[in-house]
């Protein structure tokens, strides 16, 4: 649970009477979360801060590590493969940004940071636009879906405007959805499983 003044207070139900602590996780009084998320193991926490710093906290440790590769980005979604997370590593994670980024990451024990990598950008597809007759846009509408089975441009409002109208608002949920097609896809890979 996160409180206002930038600190989590974390609940241990291992323990006797499941005690609970509060751990600060950032010292700068301008700071306060925005989200978090938690590993399906309980083991993997990122804080992600209203000004795009996000820090990670592993159950067995009560300092944070601030994530310096992913600096500037205000986290919106985080899908975890549930199969593959063990207490040591999430292994391969999707992480979907404020601005219609989807980028790739992975999160281990000891704090080490790993690579994280742009995997897809929804912001930078919907700039591309267009006048509606491309499946964009429409009263209200969404485009069609593309070849590589990931949803398009956004549905502006009026006639066409396949970036204008409620893309930019929708830029976060679109995120969400294109996270997990891309993890699902992911973890098929890995398990050789084949999915119409």
């Amino acid at each position: 649970m996160a409180t206002s003044d930038c600190c989590i207070i974390r609940w241990n139900a291992s323990t006797p009477h499941g005690g609970s602590e509060e751990i600060e996780i950032s010292k700068r009084q301008e700071d306060t979360i925005h989200k978090l998320f938690l590993d399906p193991t309980g083991n993997h926490l990122l804080a992600c801060l209203h000004g795009g710093e996000t820090y990670y906290l592993h159950s067995a440790t009560t300092r944070p590590k601030r994530l310096l590769k992913w600096s500037g980005v205000v986290v919106e979604a985080v899908a975890f493969d549930s199969q593959r997370c063990t207490e040591g590593s999430t292994k391969g994670i999707v992480v979907g940004t404020r601005s219609g980024d989807l980028y790739e990451s992975s999160l281990e024990s000891n704090g080490k940071e790993r690579p994280f990598g742009l995997v897809f950008s929804l912001s930078r597809r919907q700039s591309r636009g267009g006048d509606g007759s491309d499946g964009g846009g429409g009263p209200g509408g969404r485009s069609r879906t593309d070849s590589s089975g990931l949803g398009g441009g956004g549905g502006g409002g009026g006639s066409g405007g396949g970036a204008a109208g409620g893309a930019g608002g929708r830029v976060g949920g679109d995120a969400v959805f294109v996270a997990a097609l891309y993890l699902e896809s992911m973890s098929s890979a890995v398990h050789g499983e084949t999915r119409v």
